[in-house]
């Protein structure tokens, strides 16, 4: 049993999901859905990743070795998505606003810098209606079939001109 264990944290490793190897945590959103997420790197500011549709927190992998030295990351399962709940009835953006609430303060995070990817950037225009008095930004981060996550550069630049505003100021 233990062989087969070593095997799989091997396989993800070489498959590039490194991050799926740490412990994930829960939160649980308004209906009571359980929402999964990981987290990398310091305390503040917080980036929190919310993924776009038929995607999960892996969406944002190539993302991690570039903030996690100065940020925390909060890497988002959105519900009926990777490893959070499915038995919601409505899938509407408010409920999967509320799923990245109940993660947002289920991390204590007093604001939080909210990063979507194309659906994920509807979520998170609800996540800061619901919650205006914690979002310090929103980035709309939308990307082509013919362009691969890793070569996306708007996140970086757009968090590395704006660090002044991230660490208390405004924008």
């Amino acid at each position: 049993m233990r062989k087969l264990v070593c095997m799989a944290v091997a396989l993800l490793v070489i498959s590039g999901n490194v991050f799926l190897v740490f412990a994930d945590t829960i939160a649980t959103s308004a209906d009571g859905t359980v929402i999964n997420y990981y987290e990398h790197g310091q305390e503040r500011p917080v980036l929190v990743f919310v993924h776009g549709w038929s995607c999960d927190a892996s969406y944002w992998k190539e993302q991690i070795e570039y903030f996690k030295e100065k940020y925390r990351m909060v890497l988002i399962d959105l519900a009926g998505h990777g490893r959070s709940g499915s038995e919601r009835e409505n899938y509407t953006m408010e409920a999967f606003g509320q799923d990245v609430k109940a993660v947002v303060e289920n991390i204590g995070a007093e604001k939080a810098v909210l990063i979507g990817h194309s659906m994920g950037a509807l979520v998170i225009a609800e996540t800061a209606r619901l919650m205006p008095e914690k979002d310090s930004c929103t980035v709309w981060e939308f990307s082509f079939a013919s362009v691969p996550v890793f070569k996306i550069k708007s996140v970086p630049r757009i968090i590395r001109e704006n660090r002044g505003a991230l660490l208390g100021g405004t924008l």
